[in-house]
């Protein structure tokens, strides 16, 4: 699986961003073509990425993101919003007609050909999940309807399924809930519940073996153990910050970005 980063920060801007796309296993990156967001002096355009994935159906690796428009001015007319989607096989941009809650909280996670944020609809909070194979987005409401409200709330993938881990920023308890079916508020399942710890500041993810990784109040990375240690803290000698660290799991793939789908 190809990994990609940007090149730019998710704010408002006057001219065109650029995306990278990055495979860590042979360090080649390949620039994609531009957004077909519109830039013009009389507005600013905010282009907000919302996932990358692998399209196993069509054999190829997209993009997705929301471009939006905002002017000062009360006489100016804003381009409508629109989503699009980046095709690696062509190489190219494409509008989609969706009206899907945008990213609230900047991270997402990809599993099995979706791509997961959390968003909010009318006044509600979400779970969207939109399938890079079909094109269909699916909302699944929180475990419950606080889940939110004075929590620190992450995304991840635990044991094949997409997990939210919220931590209670007043007592330093987390719990970890897994969603059994998407659009199913009572498939959610709480599979962890880890006692208050003084010293977590931010959970940031899972591993692959079921352990958490979060930042310390001193702003450094350190792994909790849920499945054969739990409540030992091991601590990673990483400096990180607060709210802009993500763990992100990937398959290796040697072969070279412009021949993955031939």
């Amino acid at each position: 699986m190809v990994f990609f980063v940007f090149s730019y920060d998710q704010t408002r801007t006057t001219s065109p961003v650029f995306v990278v796309l990055c495979n860590p296993a042979t360090g080649e990156m390949k620039v994609i073509p531009p957004s077909l967001a519109e830039f013009q002096p009389e507005f600013t355009t905010e282009i907000l990425l919302h996932g990358f994935g692998y399209d196993h159906v069509r054999d190829d690796y997209k993009v997705i993101q929301i471009v939006e428009y905002f002017t000062e001015s009360n006489d100016g007319v804003e381009p409508d919003p629109f989503w699009e989607i980046y095709s690696l096989k062509t190489n190219s941009w494409t509008k989609i007609n969706f009206d899907m809650p945008r990213n609230e909280w900047i991270f997402y996670v990809y599993f099995d050909g979706v791509c997961h944020w959390l968003g909010r609809t009318d006044n509600k909070r979400f779970l969207v999940s939109f399938n890079l194979c079909n094109d269909v987005c699916l909302l699944t409401p929180p475990p419950s309807e606080d889940s939110f409200d004075g929590f620190d709330v992450d995304l991840t993938v635990l044991n094949g399924f997409v997990a939210i881990i919220t931590h209670c920023k007043k007592t330093k308890s987390s719990q970890i809930s897994i969603l059994g079916e998407l659009g199913v508020k009572e498939s959610w399942i709480r599979l962890f519940h880890v006692e208050p710890l003084s010293c977590i500041e931010h959970p940031i993810g899972a591993g692959k073996k079921g352990n958490m990784f979060f930042i310390k109040n001193t702003d450094e990375l350190a792994c909790l153990d849920l499945a054969t240690r739990p409540g030992v803290i091991e601590k990673i000698d990483v400096e990180v910050i607060q709210y802009e660290a993500q763990i992100v799991i990937y398959k290796e793939n040697l072969h070279p970005i412009e021949g993955l789908n031939n």
